[in-house]
Parts: C-alpha cells; sequence; structure tokens
C-alpha cells in the first residue's frame, strides 16, 4: 500500500481506509480462486467435464468474495476523496519512499525496524509520514479554504453547477444516473469533497434529478432543497431521496417562489417553477438559469414579468426569441449543450454577448479574479458545432 498509494491518490483521487483489511480478509479466498481456476483450467484441458466440476466448487468462495466486496463498500467512511494531488506532489511521495528505503536498505541497516526495536528505526519513519501527510493535506486544506470558484460541469443538456466557497459546497442539479456516476462523482472526488454543503434541484424531470439517490449514497447532503413543481413522468421519487436524508440528518426544504435563500456569499432565488427559472447571484453576477421552454412558454415569462437583465444567461442551448433575449441582453450566454440554435447565437452576436456551449469548450469555471475559464482550447470562430 505504501507504494501504491501516491499513484492511487493521483489517479483515483480517493483513499479507502479498510484496503487493507479487506485484503487480509479477502487474500485466503483471493488464493483458492485463483489456485482453483488454474486447477480447472488444467483439468479441462485433459477432460473438460472435471475441469467444469471443479470450476463449480469455486461458486461459493467467488459469491463469498463478492459479499466481503459489497459489503466494506457500504460501510460509512468506505471512501475518502482526499481530491487531486500534482505531479511534482507524486514525484516527492515516491522520492520520500525511496529515500526511507535507501536509508534502511544502504545508509543504515542495522536501524531496520523490521529487525531491531530500537527507537532510532522508528524516528525516520515517523518523520516521513507526517512530511507526505503536510505534503497532501496543506496544499489541499488551504485551497479549501481559500478557493471561491464555480464550475459548469460538461454535461449536455443537463445543467449542472458545483460552487466551491471556503470549504462549502453547494451542488445544482445531479443529471441522470449516468451523468451523476461518470461526471458529478468523480469531479466532487477530485476536488476532495466528502461532504455537500447545499444541493438545489431546480428541474423536476427525471434526467437531471434521478442521479440524486446515486450521489446521496456516495457524499452526504447537508441541506437539499427542491423544485416544488409536480414531479414529471419518470421521476426520481422524493420517497428516496428523503429517506437517505432522513438517515444522514440532513435537511430537505421545498424550494418558494420569489424568496431568496443565502448559501454563503451566493444567493438563490426561484423565479418560476415549470418553466423553471432560477436566479443565482454569485460574486458581482447574477445568473439566470433558463430551463426547457417553448415560444408560447417564453412569450408567458415576458407577460408575467418574471425576468429582469441578467449577466450570466445558462439555459440548454435551444431556441430563444428575440424578445425574450431583449429582456435578458446577457453579457455571457452558456449552453449546457453540444450545439446551439443557430438564430439564438445570430441574435446574441447582435447583442455582442460571449457564448460558450459545454460541447465546445468542455466544463467552464468562473473565479472572482479571472472570471470564466474553458478547459479546452478552442477557435472562436469555429461554427461547426452549430
Amino acid at each position: 500500500m505504501i507504494w501504491t498509494l501516491p499513484l492511487q491518490l493521483y489517479v483515483f483521487k480517493v483513499l479507502s481506509p479498510y484496503s487493507i483489511l479487506v485484503n487480509i480478509v479477502a487474500s485466503p479466498l483471493i488464493s483458492l480462486i485463483t489456485l482453483g481456476g488454474m486447477a480447472s483450467a488444467l483439468s479441462a484441458l485433459l477432460l473438460p467435464s472435471l475441469g467444469s466440476a471443479i470450476a463449480q466448487f469455486l461458486y461459493y468462495p467467488i459469491l463469498g468474495l463478492i459479499e466481503i466486496a459489497k459489503y466494506f463498500s457500504q460501510l460509512p467512511g468506505n471512501s475518502i476523496a482526499v481530491g487531486s494531488i500534482s505531479l511534482i506532489q507524486l514525484i516527492t511521495l515516491y522520492s520520500l519512499n525511496l529515500l526511507i528505503w535507501a536509508y534502511f536498505t544502504l545508509i543504515n541497516p542495522e536501524s531496520n525496524p523490521r529487525f531491531s526495536l530500537s527507537k532510532k528505526g522508528f524516528i525516520p519513519i515517523l518523520f516521513t509520514v507526517t512530511l507526505a501527510l503536510l505534503i497532501i493535506i496543506v496544499p489541499s486544506w488551504y485551497t479549501k479554504t481559500a478557493q471561491f470558484q464555480a464550475t459548469i460541469l460538461s454535461t449536455p443538456k443537463e445543467p449542472i453547477l458545483v460552487i466551491e466557497e471556503k470549504g462549502q459546497v453547494t451542488l445544482i442539479n445531479s443529471g441522470s444516473q449516468n451523468t451523476a456516476k461518470f461526471a458529478v462523482l468523480p469531479f466532487l472526488n477530485a476536488q476532495g469533497v466528502n461532504e455537500i454543503t447545499n444541493s438545489v434541484a431546480t428541474h423536476p424531470q427525471l434526467g437531471l434529478s434521478i442521479g440524486w439517490p446515486l450521489i446521496l449514497e456516495n457524499i452526504p447532503i447537508k441541506t437539499f432543497y427542491d423544485n416544488p413543481a409536480p414531479k414529471k413522468t419518470y421521476q426520481a421519487t422524493n420517497e428516496t431521496i428523503l429517506k437517505v436524508l432522513a438517515q444522514q440528518k440532513g435537511n430537505y426544504i421545498p424550494l418558494k417562489l420569489r424568496q431568496p435563500i443565502i448559501l454563503g456569499s451566493v444567493k438563490i432565488e426561484l423565479l418560476n417553477a415549470q418553466p423553471p427559472v432560477i436566479q443565482f447571484k454569485i460574486g458581482q453576477n447574477t445568473w439566470t438559469l433558463l430551463g426547457a421552454t417553448s415560444a408560447s412558454d417564453q412569450q408567458q415569462l415576458i407577460q408575467n414579468q418574471n425576468l429582469s437583465s441578467t449577466q450570466v444567461l445558462w439555459w440548454s442551448g435551444e431556441p430563444l426569441t428575440p424578445e425574450l433575449l431583449s429582456v435578458l441582453t446577457p453579457k455571457i450566454a452558456i449552453a449546457s449543450s453540444n450545439s446551439i440554435d443557430p438564430k439564438t447565437v445570430e441574435t446574441l452576436a447582435k447583442q455582442r454577448t460571449q457564448i460558450f456551449w459545454t460541447g465546445r469548450d468542455g466544463a467552464l469555471r468562473w473565479t472572482p479574479t479571472q472570471g470564466f475559464e474553458t478547459t479546452l482550447d478552442f477557435d472562436q470562430t469555429d461554427g461547426s458545432l452549430l
């Protein structure tokens, strides 16, 4: 584990506290399965029926191994997200490993704790372990306590936002189960997130809400804010979310129209439940998240005066009417989509709006000092994805 842990942290960003114990418990079964599998394969070369008979005896050891893995994977704290470590940190950790190995093997072998109970042998180990922990923990701790950033994940048709502010994490939407599993959770692990302070489900549709149970299984949520609109077909039932939240002692709060909620320095307000329109105040900018809307829905929103000008427009890339855009007049437009309606692009261009979309630019990150930054380089004139 000592030799593989730095690489594990670099690649997977997760530490498994039970890994040594699980390996001790599972080793006898693994040995039996491995040797039995080899015996089955060799026997099958001479007598296929004998090979099959031996393989049948491996059923229960394999089943036992699977159940052990399931049991430990469901225990509290089965994995701890430590965040990404840099290549420099990785090289430094392996350098420490090599130094301590060289010390006990080449420089001072008589003090090796394997052969001596002398305190001199444990002092270098204690010093090295402490230094390694500082190399991992201090940069991560400083980043978490000092940073303020908002990241729109590269998830087409599923607007997902992660706001990190001085150790507090707010997750806007979960996406589908696949999105939650392959995009949201890996990102949170890479950021070293082990608890979500606040989560907001802005949409009642399945595609933007069914990933919540999976996220709750892996990362506890302290407060869950939900869109109060009647749930649509294929919804992720509130019963599942409420059950897990109760087990985690989390809070479930339905959003209320025109009643802002304050999450750190971020203000969120539900302007319309269905179609969903959410307004965020992040830093000095006002963001407006616009759900899927038809032309008639957009006209109704204008008539009801549910919209106002905004610095950042965030939507799914579907057609927006010129009338709606003239009310919003965004300086920046972000589409969580692989493509954007060409007429909408044309109207935004006339308003001199800067346009991003996740299908071209990848994930977008906003910070107070740098503004919006993309994760992919791109040609501003490239319109092939329109």
